[in-house]
Formats: structure tokens, sequence, C-alpha cells
């Protein structure tokens, strides 16, 4: 008779956000919080156990071996954070089997994207889960992270952690379904990639990968995409159609998700010019009141953002644009975004007519208390301006005019 097991999501993940939070030195009443936070996701977990007539020893695998590292900790003692090994002083890590399941997984999709089966959806899920769950498990054995794996490992990683969540294969399948409507001939796949989409031959057959950013396009973008791997057909039309889809603030927030899933991003608070530590210490101290923990921060290593800066709740991230990491960019104007983005964290979202507000008028009263505001938006808007001038594509001038009439965000 096999054995009886249950799940319990969020356990590998708590594992990772306690090593990370516990690496660095700590206030006593800091760690005072972090050990209610693991106390209480242990007492769930047992409680969800004991409901199922079980106990956490019936956790699959990844999921126990986190349940039994939480339990294990010594978090009365004074000297706690020595337990743990900082977020960023991580090892290289190198596990073959990821591009070999990757693949597996890419094939699997495609037959049900042809032949759904809701059992088949879950069970693939699920060995989605228990992958991820078992890779986070072995880099915290060995004192690293998914971050410090090689790229291809790792944007592998990343997608299988992006798609564990629920809803995510049954939208990556209709987006395979709409994609193979637009031409049968071509083989389309949806990964992380680190651009937008590639062609390639493989095995007499036209393989075209589209970034699974583009999870969520309509039919029309997905069919303007697939049309740029057909010989002889004008591009130029489709190509316009994807960039501009590329540049919407809904790819934006898919392509930070998949860059972040799973812990799998590596902190780089210390810019070229500004360090995010002691610009977060700073707004911390006099906007806040030093009542915030510090979350993750890093400088995010593309220009291609939209917005200026953006918090990822799920791993409690704050990003800035490296386009701010400049000598021409004064402090304040940094401490301006920075200060934005805690705020999300600390307010959160509204529910106002089945939809969630973020830029509330309590939001922007708060956001106006910060010295020399108006100075900063004003920086900001000039900065997007001089932009608009030096990159006047289409699809450029078309972003930057919408991040003008939006405001930053």
């Amino acid at each position: 008779m096999p054995r009886r097991v249950f799940r319990y999501p969020g356990l590998v993940r708590t594992m990772r956000e306690v090593r990370i939070g516990l690496g660095r030195p700590l206030s006593s009443a800091e760690r005072a919080g972090w050990t209610r936070y693991v106390r209480r996701v242990l007492a769930e977990a047992e409680a969800a156990a004991g409901e199922a007539g079980l106990t956490p020893l019936a956790l699959p695998r990844a999921s126990r071996q986190a349940y039994q590292y939480l339990a294990g900790l010594d978090l009365d003692r004074s000297d706690a954070q020595a337990q743990f090994v900082s977020g960023e002083a991580v090892r290289p890590m190198r596990i073959a089997r990821l591009i070999r399941a990757r693949d597996r997984f890419l094939e699997k999709l495609q037959v049900l994207s042809r032949r759904p089966a809701t059992t088949e959806v879950a069970s693939l899920r699920d060995r989605m889960i228990d992958l991820v769950g078992d890779v986070g498990v072995l880099c915290e054995r060995e004192g690293s992270s998914p971050a410090a794996l090689p790229e291809p490992s790792r944007r592998a990683y990343q997608w299988m952690s992006f798609l564990s969540e629920p809803g995510r294969i049954e939208a990556h399948l209709r987006a395979l379904a709409d994609a193979a409507r637009a031409d049968p001939r071509i083989w389309v796949d949806l990964f992380h990639l680190g651009g937008l989409y590639r062609f390639a031959w493989k095995g007499g057959t036209a393989r075209f990968t589209l970034s699974e950013a583009f999870i969520d396009a309509s039919p029309q973008v997905l069919s303007a995409a697939v049309k740029l791997a057909v010989p002889y057909s004008h591009k130029r039309k489709h190509r316009r159609t994807v960039r501009s889809y590329a540049s919407s603030p809904d790819f934006e927030l898919r392509w930070l998700q998949l860059e972040t899933s799973g812990g799998s991003f590596a902190e780089s608070a210390g810019g070229v010019v500004h360090d995010l530590e002691s610009i977060f210490a700073d707004v911390n101290r006099r906007q806040f009141g030093e009542r915030l923990s510090r979350p993750r921060l890093s400088w995010l290593a593309t220009t291609s953002m939209r917005e200026f800066g953006h918090y990822v709740v799920a791993t409690d991230l704050v990003l800035v644009s490296s386009q701010l990491d400049a000598p021409h960019v004064p402090r304040f104007v940094v401490e301006h975004v920075v200060h934005h983005e805690l705020l999300h964290r600390e307010m959160g979202a509204v529910g106002e007519g089945g939809r969630r507000v973020y830029h509330t008028a309590a939001f922007r009263q708060a956001e106006r208390r910060f010295p020399r505001f108006e100075e900063a938006d004003a920086f900001l808007e000039n900065f997007a301006r001089t932009a608009l001038t030096l990159h006047p594509s289409p699809a450029r001038r078309e972003r930057l005019s919408r991040r003008l009439r939006e405001g930053r965000r």
C-alpha cells in the first residue's frame, strides 16, 4: 500500500526566507519576530497534518526536509544568526538533471496543449513542485542558493518554479494552443529566455521559443510572434506588435515574476555609484522611524524596466532600475524611489470595484511626505524625457510617453 502524503505549500520558501533573514546581524526585537514567524509556520503545518490524520513526516521529501530544518533551529540562542548563511554568500551550484527535466516538461506541455487532461495537469504541477523543492533543499545543504546556478539551470529552475503556482500551467497551455492555431507548421514553446524569442531547426522541424512572459498575451499577439518564424512573411508589422506587447506592464510584471521566482534572484545592493543598503537604512530611519525590517534589495541589471522601481511581494524584494545608478542621478532621487517601493510594501493594495488599487489617496499622501518630493519627481520626469530624446524608436517613444502620462508606475 503506497505511503499516504499530504501537501503543505510554502515550507521550502519559508526555509529560504529564514536563512536570508537570519543571515545578518539582528536586534533582539527582530530575532523575536523571526522566532514567532517560524513557530507559527511549524504549528500550522503540524495542525494541517493532524487534520489529515498524519504527521509532518508524511510531507513530500523537500517539504519534509524543510520542516525538519526549521524545527531543528535553536532560535532562543542570542547568537542564533550564527547558524545561518547569508543570502549573498553563496557557492556556485551545478545540478545537471534540471536541463533534462526542463526538456521533459516542455515535451509534456506540448502533448497536453493538444489533449488537455485535468488529472495530468495536476500531476505535472506536483512533479514540478517536488523538483523545485528538491533543488531548494540541495542548495541549502550546500550553503548555496538557486541564484548561484549556472544560467541555463537557473532559468530552468525559475521557469519551473513560476509554473508551479496555481493556474500558471493552464495559462501556459492556452497560450500554446493559441500559438499553434496561428501556423501549425511551427512548433512553439514558451520558456524563460534571456530575450523575447529564438528560432532554430531541430530534427527537421522549425522550433520557435517565445518568452514565458507572453503567457497572458492575446491570440493576436501570439499569432504575430509565430509569424516571425514563417519564411518570406512581411515581418515588420508582426515585429511591431510583439515589441509593443513586450513594452507593456503586463509583460514586465510576468518577466519580473519569472526572474525572481523561487528565491533565485541574487541580491546586488551595491551599485557603481549608489548603495541601496545605506539608502534603505537612511530612508527607514527618516521616513519610517526604523520600524521596517530589511527587505531584499537589488539593482535590476537591465535598462528595459518600464518603472524606475518595483516591489516583488512574493520574495520581499525591492528592485531599482540600474538606469538610476549613475553619477548624474542625485542620491535623494534614488531614496525617493526606494521610499515609494517601501510604501507599497507597507500599505499593500486596496480592493476597489473588483480590482486591486495600489496608488490610493492615502498612498499619494504618504508619498508626498518624502523631503524634496517635488524635486525628485521632476528629476524622474525629465530623466524619462531625456531618454525619449536619446532613444527615438517608435516602441521606445510609446513606452516612455506612456510613462510620462501615467506617472512612474
